[in-house]
């Protein structure tokens, strides 16, 4: 029949053709769609068995917040979520935080490097964020939570309000307003690890409040950052508030403005653990205990780093530490930038000396120069472009595994697979009608 219609009407060939790619295209959309339930959309917004082979496939808001429904299940996203919507739910109260300490989240979700954008949560309870408790055996990785807006009690955060498990390759921005234990990330980091995760959000609460985090228990944090503003009370730092217990932070850093009344740094207000090879560059605010890296370092080592933001106090201030009882080896201050000649532990450098290499070389730091500040050595821990820049970390901007990690977007893989399909059929139709000019059919 096709050979009929060739050969009677050229413009059949047209006809054939875009149909073809109508048929084609509700072939592929159909069927490259994560099926939904559709008894209940609100509540079963995903597919998927949950299982690792075959996990939860989460493609809009109903679907993550389903995820509350099945804590040990495994979930990716689809696409990126739009989650303005949440600020209209349960009577004002947002999205419900997934997990609680009682029955934590102990699945894994895979962001797979998108957005989760405009989520809001408004409680007054502890354990707030997009999840409320992350348990020992869960895993969260490969997302960004962003303009977010979370308000809670204790262990408060956008993305996770307590952390028991690993959390890597995942970021926030925002704002977050809690009462103890508030981070722009994580608000309460407990025998557990953040690794390649960074925070861009306005912080406020009482005590223990950090960019990134607030409370690190045991905890350890690494290649890390935090660039938003902090605000609190007592144990106030750019990237994490309080930090005890056998842990570290290493290849971290601060930037953003700290204020509060004690124990107020620009990267930890208040250290009972190591610091490694991290910096700290935010203007600091604040009463007593005070310091542009570090308010109160009691015991334990601060080794290989620096601050360079303005440091301003009234009673143990210091332009690297205000008040030490520890160990504070091959690390510096700018006497300029941050306006104090002093420091308990340290050695105070002027501006000129920060940027040149010769200072670092001098003690060991694993340093070496780049080009510009756009390049990177990444077989040291440390780079700088020689008299124009502070150190910087090798690793920086380096956010996600790999960009591929983000595929396709949602609406693009029927349309590939239409287009791809029609323009193949196009071919072949377009040759026959060839060869029937020609007098082979």
């Amino acid at each position: 029949m096709i050979d009929t219609i060739i050969g009677s009407d050229k413009e059949g060939i047209k006809i054939i053709t875009v149909v073809l790619m109508v048929l084609i295209l509700l072939f592929s959309v159909f069927y490259s769609t994560p099926q939904l339930y559709q008894e209940d959309r609100q509540t079963y917004a995903y597919s998927g068995a949950g299982s690792e082979d075959e996990p939860h496939i989460i493609t809009d808001i109903h679907g993550l917040q389903a995820a509350k429904d099945d804590l040990s299940g495994h979930y990716v996203l689809y696409n990126d979520i739009d989650a303005t919507e949440t600020r209209y739910w349960n009577e004002g109260e947002g999205f419900e935080p997934i997990g609680t300490e009682e029955v934590p989240f102990e699945g894994t979700f895979d962001g797979r490097g998108h957005d989760i954008h405009g989520l809001y949560i408004n409680r007054s309870t502890d354990d707030v964020g997009l999840f409320g408790y992350l348990g020992i055996d869960g895993t969260i990785t490969n997302v960004s939570v962003t303009n977010a807006e979370v308000t809670g009690g204790r262990n408060t955060a956008i993305l996770l309000g307590t952390n028991r498990g690993n959390v890597t390759y995942a970021s926030a921005s925002g704002r977050v307003d809690g009462e103890n234990r508030v981070g722009g990330l994580v608000g309460y980091i407990l025998y557990s690890s953040l690794s390649h995760t960074w925070a861009d959000a306005t912080v406020k609460g009482e005590e223990l409040v950090g960019g990134l985090a607030g409370y690190s228990l045991y905890g350890e944090i690494y290649k890390s950052y935090s660039s938003g503003d902090v605000h609190g009370e007592e144990k106030v730092g750019g990237l994490v508030g309080y930090q005890t217990g056998v842990g570290f932070i290493d290849k971290s850093y601060a930037t953003g403005e700290v204020s509060g009344e004690y124990f107020v740094g620009g990267l930890l207000g208040s250290s009972r653990n190591r610091v490694f090879r991290s910096y700290a560059l935010g203007d600091v605010r604040g009463i007593d205990f005070v310091g542009g890296l570090v308010g109160q370092k009691e015991g334990s080592w601060v080794i290989e780093s620096y601050a360079a933001g303005s440091v301003k106090g009234e009673g143990s201030v210091g332009g690297l530490i205000g008040d030490n009882s520890g160990t504070i080896e091959s690390s510096f201050w700018d006497m300029e930038s941050t306006g104090q000649v002093e420091s308990r532990g340290g050695v105070g450098k002027n501006t000129t000396e920060m940027m040149d290499l010769n200072t670092f070389i001098a003690d060991d730091w694993n340093i070496t120069e780049v080009e510009d500040e756009n390049s990177r050595d990444t077989g040291y821990a440390w780079n700088i472009v020689n008299n124009r820049t502070y150190p910087f970390l090798s690793w920086e901007e380096t956010r996600y595994p790999t960009e591929t990690s983000r595929g396709l977007p949602f609406w693009m893989i029927p349309l590939f697979g239409s287009i791809a399909s029609a323009i193949l059929v196009s071919l072949l139709l377009y040759k026959k009608d060839r060869e029937y000019s020609k007098g082979k059919i």
